[in-house]
């Protein structure tokens, strides 16, 4: 995840960096920092009127569903 948080840090109006960052989290079942990650993205999609928009809200709602006990 360290790469992926550098990546954040040079491009915090990336909304993809910000995705990759939450597949890594997710893949290591940090879901909590992962959510923060995927909202994190999304809010930036809406901004920057990403056309990519809807891949990360899918990502968050995949994360979310994971998420429930």
């Amino acid at each position: 995840t360290d790469i992926f948080s550098y990546w954040c840090e040079l491009y915090p109006r990336s909304a993809n960096a910000q995705d990759s960052l939450a597949d890594a989290l997710e893949a290591r079942q940090q879901f909590k920092e992962a959510l923060a990650a995927r909202l994190t993205a999304v809010s930036l999609a809406r901004s920057n009127k990403d056309t990519r928009l809807h891949i990360f809200e899918s990502g968050l709602k995949d994360l979310r569903t994971k998420m429930v006990p």
